[in-house]
């Protein structure tokens, strides 16, 4: 039987040293690779876990403003209304940079779609808004012409009402929110009866 010089021990416990510090260095190449990426893993899914903690303090804190009811004033005749509306903060920071527009017009009462986004020519404040507090705003000058009132007190026309509020959080970012709502009169015992009607709010 010939046998070849040659060839290499299959086993690194029968291998010259040499070779067995190849062995013994390759494994340790692969065990620092394991550990590497481990590393990198717990490093990443910290980072993960420490953005999704700061996102929802974030949420818990911020401010959060929305329309807390409102009132239109208005005496039968009168050549103008007053607009009431009550913004509140519900959130544990103040609001700040916090405006507000509306936009408001006679319409049929089968109006579809958006009223035209408010402009802030027609802007109604500008503030900072405290935690767990309330802004009264009040409009006196609503054009309430006389051919528009008496429709509106027939029932064939309304009075739409369109709002947007922006404000900044504590945390720099910036909120929008719109509400529409309608104010439908109506006469009972020769007063004039207004109700009012939410029709949807948009917010971030």
């Amino acid at each position: 039987m010939t046998v070849d010089s040659t060839s290499e021990p299959k086993d690194p416990e029968t291998a010259p040293p040499a070779k067995r510090f190849g062995w013994f260095h390759s494994a340790t190449n692969i065990i620092n690779l394991l550990l590497v990426t481990f590393t990198l893993g717990a490093v990443a899914a910290a980072f993960w876990q420490g953005s999704i903690s700061r996102d929802v303090a974030k949420r818990q804190l911020r401010a959060y403003v929305f329309m807390d009811g409102g009132k239109l004033n208005w005496e039968q005749g009168a050549p103008t209304a007053t607009l009431s509306i009550n913004y509140k903060n519900t959130g544990a920071t103040p609001a700040y940079k916090f405006r507000i527009g509306v936009t408001y017009m006679f319409e049929s009462p089968d109006l579809q779609g958006a009223l035209q986004v408010p402009g802030w020519e027609q802007t109604v404040g500008y503030t900072d808004l405290g935690p767990n507090s309330v802004l009264e705003t009040s409009d006196p000058s609503i054009p309430m012409p006389q051919g528009e009132t008496s429709s509106w007190i027939t029932g064939s026309r309304h009075l739409y009402i369109s709002t947007r509020i922006e404000y900044d959080d504590a945390f720099d970012e910036h909120h929008i929110t719109t509400n529409r709502f309608r104010f439908i009169a109506s006469q009972a015992d020769g007063a004039v009866v207004v109700n009012q009607q939410a029709l949807g709010s948009t917010s971030d």
